[in-house]
């Protein structure tokens, strides 16, 4: 009957007054100081959106300019529509007007997915990663929301050596970058050129007594709106111990941005041991290329050569070793001497390709339900592939698949769906959907849901639930409502990769070199 006249809006209202000061004055017109730290979310689904104040009014809220930024920054990161809340339709009484209209705080609602009750694995798939990525964009921005999104975003901090030794130099890298925004929706985002770069060792810009220490352009100058930027800490001014070292960029509007971070972890020479040796294919003796090598929290990737180093505290460790279409390994009980060094190779088992098609042959056994069909390479994609929709734009209120022949993962474990694809479909209506299912007469599973995506990019799901079937199956489906149309969705190159016993029984091992005496 008025306005929080509800137990749950009170509880809610009740609640963030509890945690934040009232920042704005009572005009509609007062705007809440830039400095004003805080953020407020209300997540629920769906429609794919980023929204902000105002609802209520078609009046651009007077934080509007940077609300609107911060929404465009995270809407880089889950691809949804960003826009002012009243786009959507009028909304009166909302938390997020409340939030901002009360308290002056920066306030959003993330519309997720695409429909009300999202699939379990679609969410899992998709809506989930996307969504956590934005999320914790808006985390780095808490302290001063207002601001930091007008900055340059510092990503990709690497500290090397990542655990150092007492006396070496260490060498801080990362990225600045001031183009990651979202600017559907009549975004007009501006990029500017990085001015200035800075490191701070053990305390964040904000703290008392942060000191900046200076980090050059890799290129030699800042001039562009993306630079790689790196420093040195000289030999000896890190003392023994764990601290974050951070990385903040200004641009040339003078805005400095979000900061990022890694660990500098010195110990003295008697406490690291080193594991080094190589990494190599068990069927063919070959060297990899880019495997990751883990233990005790630090990674390292093998050289083109196979060839790692990798230092750890010293004491006995497990060592995780995984590389892209290759079964993973876990090898426990690997001793690191202190002020030491030690050599372990490390063999992986191939991956089992147990589906595979690239359109090139005419795809037999694959059902191709009207109007799925198979196209010529073109300027955007260097290879046939199929698409929904071969003559042109898909129609309204279409609900037609792409399906494979059954394929068998008896003996097979931890099985991995990859392919390449176009979805370009309307945002919110229309979407290509990938399904699977254990057997003929088992119900088909959502595992991956896309819409307006017009550019080709890779995709890989893993299939946990189809691992074990004699006769699985995996099916790309078009489903479009009576709307608008577009060009459709394009699917090329379809793998599915196993392994497990199955698949190390059927590879051919190279036993004369198996225990790495080459």
């Amino acid at each position: 009957p008025m306005p929080a006249s509800e137990p749950e809006s009170q509880a809610v209202i009740n609640y963030v007054r509890s945690q934040f000061p009232d920042a704005r004055g009572p005009l509609a017109s007062d705007a809440a100081p830039v400095s004003t730290s805080g953020l407020f979310f209300d997540i629920h689904s769906f429609s794919s959106l980023v929204i902000w104040p105002w609802g209520y009014t078609a009046q651009v809220a007077p934080n509007g300019p940077a609300l609107e930024t911060l929404g465009r920054r995270m809407a880089w990161f889950n691809d949804y529509a960003p826009q002012q809340a009243i786009d959507l339709y009028v909304t009166d009484g909302t938390t997020d007007d409340f939030a901002y209209g009360e308290l002056g705080l920066a306030a959003y609602t993330f519309e997720l997915g695409n429909q009300f009750f999202e699939s379990c694995s679609a969410f899992e798939a998709s809506v989930y990663p996307d969504n956590f990525a934005a999320l914790v964009y808006s985390l780095r921005t808490a302290r001063a929301p207002y601001l930091l999104p007008s900055g340059p975003e510092a990503r990709g901090v690497v500290v090397a050596p990542d655990l150092a030794l007492t006396g070496e130099s260490i060498r801080v890298s990362g990225t600045l970058d001031d183009t990651r925004f979202n600017q559907s929706e009549g975004g007009t985002q501006p990029s500017h050129a990085i001015v200035a770069a800075s490191a701070f060792v053990g305390l964040a810009p904000w703290q008392a007594g942060a000191q900046p220490l200076l980090a050059s352009a890799n290129d030699g100058g800042f001039d562009q709106p993306i630079e790689t930027v790196s420093t040195e800490l000289a030999g000896g001014v890190l003392a023994a111990g764990r601290r974050l070292v951070y990385l903040q960029g200004r641009d040339a509007s003078g805005s400095d941005g979000v900061v990022s971070a890694a660990f500098a972890d010195v110990r003295a020479p008697a406490d690291v041991g080193t594991v080094s040796g190589r990494v190599s294919d068990l069927s063919s003796g070959l060297p990899i290329a880019g495997a990751r090598v883990r233990a005790a929290g630090f990674q390292s990737s093998s050289a083109a050569d196979g060839n790692y180093v990798r230092r750890v505290p010293a004491g006995t460790h497990l060592f995780e070793i995984a590389a892209a279409d290759f079964e993973s390994l876990e090898v426990a009980g690997v001793v690191a001497p202190g002020g030491g060094a030690v050599t372990r190779n490390f063999a992986l088992f191939p991956l089992c390709e147990v589906l595979g098609e690239d359109a090139e042959n005419g795809a037999p056994g694959w059902i191709r339900q009207s109007p799925w069909g198979i196209v010529d390479a073109n300027a955007q994609h260097a290879s046939r592939f199929f698409t929904d929709s071969p003559a042109g734009n898909y129609a309204n209120n279409v609900n037609t698949s792409l399906t494979s022949p059954a394929f068998d993962l008896v003996g097979y474990a931890n099985p991995v769906l990859s392919f390449e694809s176009r979805c370009d479909t309307e945002a919110g209506f229309d979407f290509g959907i990938v399904e699977v299912r254990a057997s003929a007469g088992s119900a088909w599973v959502e595992v991956h849901r896309c819409d307006n995506r017009p550019q080709w990019q890779s995709t890989e799901i893993a299939l946990p639930g189809i691992a074990g079937s004699a006769a699985a199956q995996i099916r790309f489906r078009l489903d479009s409502d009576g709307g608008v149309v577009r060009d459709g969705w394009s699917v090329d190159n379809i793998f599915v990769r196993a392994g497990g016993p199955a698949c190390r029984a059927a590879t051919p091992v190279d036993t004369l070199f198996a225990n790495g005496f080459e």
